[in-house]
């Protein structure tokens, strides 16, 4: 108030609209799933999975709709990767049984043919001492003979 009564107007300044921080959109990160699919489950279906869910995960800040998207695909691919790489792994350890079982088996095959080679290597060597015998045996008889021949002469 300069003057008696008299009141000075004031410039009012225009206030800014208040400025609302948005959070961050939900969209899940499918990252860590494409990685563990990648490395134990299905290497190509996890590879592409986690190539989806990075641009899932940068499109985030620019558009929402397509980051939904991209995460969706990403996730779609983990669960066939998953399912696939546990068919893989069961496969596996089917054939790996069954090669086990069969090798198991050939070789108490061959352990058996083995005694068995072993038994009649045995067999022969009795048989070979036998014979040794039996020409001991006769040349025994000859003695006797030669003994009888000049006993009687």
């Amino acid at each position: 108030m300069n003057q008696v009564g008299y009141v000075q107007p004031t410039m009012v300044q225009p206030q800014q609209p208040a400025v609302m921080q948005m959070p961050p959109p939900d969209v899940p990160n499918r990252v860590c799933a494409s990685v563990i699919n990648m490395l134990l489950c299905c290497p190509p279906l996890g590879l592409v999975a986690l190539i989806f869910a990075c641009q899932a995960n940068s499109a985030k800040s620019y558009n929402v709709m397509e980051a939904r998207s991209k995460a969706d695909t990403a996730k779609t691919l983990n669960i066939v990767g998953f399912i696939l790489g546990i068919l893989a792994w069961i496969a596996v350890g089917i054939y790996l049984f069954v090669f086990f079982y069969f090798l198991a088996g050939v070789l108490n095959a061959y352990g058996n043919v083995l005694t068995t080679i072993g038994e009649v290597s045995n067999s022969l060597d009795e048989l070979s001492e036998l014979g040794n015998s039996t020409s001991m045996l006769g040349n025994l008889d000859l003695d006797i003979a030669s003994n009888l021949t000049s006993i009687i002469n």
